[in-house]
């Protein structure tokens, strides 16, 4: 278990200095205006299962600065994790959580499960006080909240951040296995209702998903921000006066022969002088780059069927371009599948055409640096 430092960034006044978010600012603080009170000498603890690479990572950094503007105080850990079999088996929950794979899981499983959690509490304990709430995020640390209120008199939520709109067998044994674990919370938190077990419904609250629209992935960025920005981590060719020097870790892609390399080593990605598809996530089957990047060859594939040459569509769909982005998997250490997915893929680009290999570009975002990886994705998306 280790603590997180969340440094300093946007506060409530540079979210309010936003005409479309001025009104919503004035709403929320006067709805939280007697929450300083109600928690003053209690500290809430956030608990997931990593601090990079993950929508949970990226989320809290905002909702944590937020709450400290206000005057709560906030902290965050994360649990740690020496056994492949934790994470593979945290792995198998979250898949099952969406309908996939197996929902079959074994007492060997909740061993494993229960022995990592076991592991973190005793360094959970040393911060945790009576009185304080913890929140746990996901699956991975749920079995903490029995250990912690074991030892300590606090408040636990779970919240959960998966889900599917539709049950299956799946589904099904995956929460039954989860089950033993509700009594160990006063309250839980679900993105939908669809999502929440039948079991839950009458203690869950729902906050849909968000996004922090002044965060470096979403801020707005000028043309010469942008393009600045996929200079300096590689994306496109040196071509502009550079105000920065370029990022130390750079943007890799895939080679021909599956190798990684700059990005333009072999052939010109040229995104900004050509139409492009792009999807950035996880390396994870549940996102679909493999359906996709199916889908792309087909569409290429027919359209070179057609007769007209010269016409707009023709053109339009030849100089399209497929750009699959995804973190490097060494950075993301709750999820032993991304290595796996993006060897996939690399075995699947190298079976293809030249041609295509030029169209399509798979690229690993580097994660050294948050704030850089952040702004690759932003530029990225533009």
């Amino acid at each position: 278990m280790k603590k997180i430092t969340v440094k300093s960034g946007a506060n409530l006044d540079d979210y309010k200095a936003y005409g479309s978010l001025f009104i919503m600012v004035d709403k929320f603080l006067q709805e939280t205006e007697a929450f300083p009170e109600k928690l003053k000498g209690r500290t809430i603890w956030m608990i997931n299962s990593t601090a990079i690479g993950g929508g949970v990572a990226e989320m809290l950094p905002s909702q944590m600065r937020i709450m400290r503007t206000l005057g709560i105080k906030i902290e965050w850990l994360v649990i740690e994790a020496t056994e492949n079999a934790f994470f593979n088996l945290t792995k198998r929950i979250h898949n099952a959580i969406h309908g996939s794979g197996s929902g079959v899981f074994t007492e060997e499983d909740r061993e494993v499960y229960e022995r990592v959690n076991t592991q973190n509490v005793e360094k959970a304990l040393e911060y945790i006080a009576d009185g304080d709430i913890v929140v746990i995020h996901d699956p991975q640390p749920m079995p903490l909240a029995r250990m912690i209120r074991a030892k300590r008199k606090v408040k636990t939520v779970w919240r959960c951040h998966i889900g599917l709109e539709s049950t299956n067998e799946t589904t099904e044994g995956v929460w039954d296995f989860l089950s033993v674990y509700y009594p160990d919370y006063d309250h839980f938190v679900f993105s939908l209702p669809s999502y929440v077990p039948e079991s839950l419904k009458n203690k869950t609250a729902i906050i849909p998903p968000a996004i922090d629209p002044l965060s470096h992935k979403n801020r707005m960025l000028w043309m010469s921000k942008c393009l600045g920005i996929l200079q300096q981590s590689g994306v496109i060719r040196e071509q502009l006066p550079m105000l920065y020097p370029n990022y130390q870790h750079q943007v890799r892609r895939v080679m021909p022969d599956g190798s990684f390399n700059k990005v333009n080593h072999d052939s010109e990605l040229d995104i900004i002088f050509h139409p492009t598809v792009l999807q950035i996530s996880r390396w994870d089957r549940l996102k679909g780059f493999k359906e996709l990047m199916e889908a792309f060859i087909l569409m290429k594939k027919e359209n070179e069927k057609k007769t007209d040459k010269s016409s707009m569509a023709y053109r339009r769909i030849r100089h399209t371009r497929l750009a699959l982005g995804g973190p490097d998997p060494a950075f993301v250490s709750d999820d032993p599948e991304g290595m796996e997915v993006l060897n996939e893929l690399i075995e699947q680009y190298k079976g293809l055409s030249v041609d295509l290999q030029r169209s399509i570009a798979l690229l690993l975002l580097p994660l050294d640096n948050p704030k850089e990886n952040a702004l690759i994705v932003n530029a990225l998306q533009r």
